[in-house]
């Protein structure tokens, strides 16, 4: 942190930065809201990644340490749209999985299974998405974590290309 920091103020478990010499207050919150329209929780990140042992709920790909995770806490109804931050909207998707669901090429089914899409590519990559269809996700110990029977229909209604 700069010499100049003159405190450091806790407000919705996001920083505001204050400075000596009428340097303007810079806060994080509003920074964020500007360039992506919402605010990320980072506690409902670090609660999905926990529930699923930070692995992929799809591919069961991990890496994990101190310093970094490939694995992102993915939103089923969007959380620009709805808010909602709850762990039974959320499943752990590597990127590109989660880039997948996010654009409706792969959906999750009420019996927990991947459903994808028929505007996939059909062709003989080792990276295709038909590897995953009809396949049952990994799902949290705890069944009062498991995703929302509510929240995957309204993806499958709503994001997923039929």
């Amino acid at each position: 942190f700069p010499d100049e920091l003159k405190s450091l103020d806790w407000n919705d478990d996001e920083p505001t930065f204050k400075f000596e010499e009428e340097q303007p207050i810079y806060e994080t919150k509003e920074v964020h809201k500007i360039s992506s329209g919402f605010k990320r929780d980072w506690k409902f990140r670090n609660r999905i990644l926990k529930l699923y042992n930070h692995a992929c709920c799809i591919s069961n790909f991990t890496i994990h340490n101190q310093s970094v995770s490939f694995i992102e806490a993915c939103h089923i109804q969007r959380h620009e749209l709805t808010g909602k931050n709850s762990v039974t909207n959320g499943v752990a998707l590597n990127s590109m999985l989660h880039r997948a669901f996010d654009d409706g090429y792969i959906t999750i089914t009420k019996d927990y299974k991947v459903k994808v899409s028929k505007f996939t590519e059909n062709d003989n990559s080792p990276f295709r998405l038909k590897q995953f269809d009809k396949m049952k996700i990994n799902l949290p110990k705890n069944e009062l974590y498991y995703p929302s029977l509510e929240n995957l229909e309204w993806h499958q209604e709503v994001i997923f290309k039929k």
